[in-house]
């Protein structure tokens, strides 16, 4: 899809989520659930910031901007660091 957009991505790639299923086939992904089962972090979600499903809940253009901002680097944090995890797990099961 970059590439139709003239985006030529270069250097090494690597997918979380492939990796994860390579190494576990069977188990539930998502980087919430990869990030609190592997890392022991706990997700921010985002019903924080909106509310929870139902009529009364909020839209994100309502949310406090530095609420969004903290949440956002909160989530971006565990996404590396489980990235990480996953890089280095995933080069000792290939030897």
């Amino acid at each position: 899809m970059l590439k139709w957009y003239g985006v030529e991505i270069k250097g090494e790639l690597f997918d979380t989520m492939l990796a994860h299923y390579v190494i576990e086939p069977d188990g539930k992904r998502s980087m919430d659930i990869l990030s609190e089962k592997f890392l022991g972090y706990e997700p921010v979600h985002i019903e924080e910031l909106i509310g929870k499903k139902g009529k009364t809940q909020g839209n994100m253009r309502d949310a406090a901007i530095e609420k969004v901002k903290r949440i956002c680097r909160r989530r971006c944090r565990h996404y590396i660091t489980t990235k990480k995890y996953f890089r280095s797990a995933f080069k000792e099961q290939r030897g």
